[in-house]
């Protein structure tokens, strides 16, 4: 539809707001927007059996292909195609103590809420917001030693921005070339360039049917992001009568899901392949509650929340990053 579109009727702004069909449910005013913890915990996830490690293998090189005629010699190479990287599990707590005099005062009429169960629920919570975060979780930078347990091998330590050949990633050094990500030209602006170099580090970490299906970054770039779309806009169909959506319900480029994350790092987004990085969990048991306990040295009663995986990348190259889209 060329052209403006107005709208000459008034809406009563916060009924919209919290219509049950426009707001199916209220999260809670506390918790960060931490969708990619999320997508990882439901959608692309691996569990895996208990060990001290777990292991992959990558390719690394291909054996030669020579021709000969009828009376020419072959002379075989010797070769080794193959590396094996590992993981190691990582382990998360939430430890709670709780006043056994709070439990009872907390019961029969004068109960307000399940004291016990409201607070296992808010640990939930609070376990997934750190998994979610930048200290312990899959944003954390500079987190890819192995040994170290206490915090996970986060994203941009697995796709880094910069210093791309340094270190190691799944106990492979980086320095092979076989086994670094893909790093786009940075964005000047933008308006100026920003879905250009999107675009460009996309098709760069493409490998045949193989192609990034995440795209993540910060609320700013995001924004910045949605504003190159400045062309003509079609309002979509009704919602509830009077009531009517002229916003983006899904923003995807070429296939890939983008969207936002409060602990992703400034002036930068990722092109992530699931096929090849995904949340490693431990089997059946990666998300656990150990029994309740009494603490000895006074009347409190223990509960530990335990989360036991990690994130871990069996090829690089199918990520990618740009730098430099949080300028407009």
């Amino acid at each position: 539809m060329a052209g403006e579109t107005a709208i000459s009727r008034t809406y009563n702004i916060l009924e919209t707001a919290t219509d049950p069909a426009n707001l199916p449910g209220l999260w809670d005013v506390i918790s960060t927007n931490v969708p990619t913890i999320h997508h990882f915990l439901e959608e692309e996830a691996y569990q895996s059996s208990p060990g001290d490690r777990f292991r992959f293998r990558v390719l690394k090189e291909l054996p030669s292909v020579t021709g000969a005629g009828a009376t020419q010699d072959i002379v075989p190479n010797y070769v080794s195609p193959w590396t094996v990287g590992e993981y190691g599990f990582k382990f998360i707590w939430v430890p709670v103590a709780l006043p056994n005099q709070h439990i009872i005062l907390n019961q029969g009429e004068n109960a307000r809420f399940d004291i016990v169960k409201e607070t296992m629920e808010a640990m939930i919570l609070a376990m997934i917001e750190s998994l979610g975060g930048s200290t312990r979780g899959i944003w954390t930078p500079n987190s890819n030693d192995e040994a170290e347990q206490t915090k996970l091998t986060g994203l941009p330590s697995i796709i880094k921005s910069s210093a791309n050949a340094t270190g190691t990633t799944g106990t492979i050094a980086r320095s092979n070339a076989f086994w670094q990500n893909i790093i786009g030209t940075a964005i000047s602006s933008f308006a100026t360039n920003g879905k250009t170099r999107y675009q460009s580090t996309i098709l760069q970490c493409k490998r045949g049917s193989d192609f990034p299906n995440l795209g993540i970054t910060n609320r700013t770039q995001f924004n910045n992001y949605l504003n190159v779309f400045t062309a003509t806009f079609q309002m979509a169909a009704p919602i509830q009568g009077d009531r009517f959506d002229v916003g983006v319900p899904n923003v995807e480029l070429f296939g890939i899901k983008m969207f936002f994350d409060a602990s992703a790092p400034a002036d930068e987004a990722r092109f992530i392949n699931t096929d090849y990085l995904q949340l490693l969990l431990l089997e059946n048991d990666y998300l656990a509650f150990d029994p309740v306990m009494a603490d000895t040295r006074k009347a409190d009663t223990i509960v530990r929340l335990r989360f036991t995986g990690n994130m871990f990348a069996k090829w690089l190259g199918a990520h990618g990053v740009v730098t430099g889209g949080d300028t407009a």
